[in-house]
């Protein structure tokens, strides 16, 4: 079984202070042992050295996480992110951020694996259903807007003397908007 490290024991706020240092680029890893020293945590420079590598590390999977949902976003397009879907991305990602640090600390067990991957797979599956619900709401909302779009352009045409909207372009107009015609 692993032994946690003696900076994750810490007070929070120490901890938290001493997370914005190792976040710090221009500091070296001596110059953040001397700080650390200096609010009185008793740890080896080797200790520091390898909690500011997991803090960035933790860090750099954030940065990516985010950079991986602002991709999913635009290649879904401008579709609601409702509550739920929000809710239901913040939990996979905070379950996936959990197992991470679990497999980069060694503290994972078997056990611990099963059930949280239990967690991560229902949590997939919620959130996709979500972006689901979230797609067919966009495309009924078009489909609504683009027959009362229809239905208006028809009717300005007859007023105005000319013949309705043909067939077909009725059908360019629902190509347009990204719906299939309804039968």
């Amino acid at each position: 079984m692993a032994v946690t490290p003696k900076l994750e024991q810490l007070d929070p706020e120490l901890r938290a202070a001493i997370d914005r240092l190792c976040n710090d680029r221009k500091l070296t890893v001596d110059q953040l042992f001397d700080a650390v020293k200096q609010m009185g945590v008793d740890v080896s420079r080797a200790s520091v050295g390898r909690y500011r590598k997991d803090v960035r590390d933790v860090g750099q999977l954030m940065i990516e996480s985010r950079d991986a949902a602002k991709a999913l976003r635009e290649q879904l397009g401008d579709l609601d992110d409702d509550d739920q879907s929000r809710l239901n991305n913040a939990l996979l990602q905070g379950q996936l951020f959990r197992l991470q640090m679990k497999l980069t600390s060694g503290d994972i067990v078997p056990d611990d694996l099963v059930g949280d991957l239990r967690k991560i797979a229902d949590t997939m599956y919620r959130s996709s259903a979500s972006r689901k619900m979230d797609a067919e709401r966009v495309t009924k909302a078009r489909r609504e807007a683009t027959e009362q779009t229809l239905k208006a352009v028809d009717k300005e045409l007859k007023a105005s003397g000319q013949p309705g909207l043909t067939k077909e372009q009725q059908e360019r107009l629902w190509d347009a908007v990204g719906v299939p015609v309804p039968k």
